[in-house]
């Protein structure tokens, strides 16, 4: 018999509302067991939620733990597979098996599962957290294809249409975006002028006369930061950061990291290279001659031209701080000043 009428909901069990009124009619000691039998077939309402702290607004660590909620009785799928989505490819952490046992007063399954989002190079990015149903054919393959990867030490995605063709359901996704600060977040690359010169040690060129300084100062500019050892935990993944941004900004220049010790000892061989002072004054001798040169506070940001040369800084009041105005620095535009594609 077709039923008719809209959903409604009665004591938290979605029926049809030909049903509930159906139910309405029954004695009082028959309608619990109406609703009983109308929970069995209630799939589950399910919903995921991060749960490890963010270190800022609208960003997260490389690693997070996300917790999967389901309400009702009756699972949605066997299998239940959480993972990362990006660029049309899923990457599964790991499989879930939805058990009979819950909690009988709430109808909730509940489970945690630590997730790592993303690579050292996916910054900035946004990704999805997707909650994945699979059948016995399904989980099988899925098993299959991750067995490879550990097998052969690579980890492709899996396209999302192979998925559903396999027999996967699409179940909850949220949106995330990857913050720098909780887990490592740049990637280093060689630079052209890295390569150039590799090809000239190969030809036995690089080390005759001043060629090695001739290659630096076609294409250098140089990211200077402290020398103890808070400076290279903190200030030097900053400069690597900029280091990255980099290579988006022109392609007239190639960073070079170095600490304001090598910076002191060979500025002079780089007289027109652009540079940027990394971390406060307290870190930083070049960034100490900047503040006081030019009346610098304890937290700066911004680009001077001073000795035939573009200068850029960026620190702030202690580490935290210091990250925050990193990340001002490349959202604004004094890398591209710095390079000189911007005014």
């Amino acid at each position: 018999m077709e039923e008719h009428g809209v959903n409604q909901r009665i004591e938290g069990v979605v029926a049809n509302s030909t049903i509930v009124n159906f139910i309405n009619t029954l004695p009082q000691g028959q309608i619990r067991q109406a609703l009983e039998a109308l929970r069995e077939r209630e799939p589950a309402d399910l919903r995921v939620a991060i749960t490890s702290p963010d270190p800022r607004e609208g960003g997260i660590p490389a690693r997070i733990t996300v917790r999967v909620e389901a309400t009702g009785n009756r699972p949605p799928a066997p299998f239940l597979w959480l993972g990362v989505l990006w660029g049309g490819q899923y990457w599964p952490s790991s499989h879930l098996l939805l058990s009979p046992v819950r909690d009988s007063a709430s109808h909730v399954y509940r489970w945690s599962e630590d997730l790592i989002v993303g690579g050292p190079a996916d910054y900035g990015r946004e990704f999805g957290i997707l909650v994945l149903y699979a059948t016995d054919n399904a989980n099988s393959w899925i098993d299959r294809h991750r067995a490879a990867c550990e097998a052969n030490h690579s980890w492709p995605g899996i396209g999302m249409a192979e998925l559903v063709q396999r027999g996967a359901t699409l179940g909850p996704k949220i949106m995330v975006r990857r913050h720098g600060i909780g887990g490592p977040s740049t990637t280093v690359r060689l630079t052209t002028t890295a390569l150039r010169a590799m090809e000239e040690e190969a030809a036995g060129k690089l080390w005759q006369g001043e060629r090695f300084q001739e290659l630096m100062r076609a294409r250098a500019f140089f990211i200077v930061c402290g020398t103890w050892e808070g400076a290279e935990m903190y200030d030097r993944y900053c400069a690597y950061r900029i280091a990255e941004a980099s290579v988006n900004v022109g392609d007239s220049y190639d960073a070079l990291v170095i600490s304001d010790r090598a910076w002191s000892d060979n500025a002079q061989g780089y007289p027109e290279a652009p540079c940027i002072a990394v971390g406060g004054p307290v870190s930083n001798s070049m960034s100490a001659a900047l503040a006081k040169r030019f009346r610098l506070g304890d937290r700066a940001l911004g680009v001077l031209a001073a000795d035939g040369r573009r200068i850029g800084y960026v620190w702030g009041n202690d580490v935290r701080d210091t990250l925050e105005a990193v990340d001002e620095f490349l959202a604004g535009t004094y890398l591209q000043k710095v390079l000189g594609v911007a005014n």
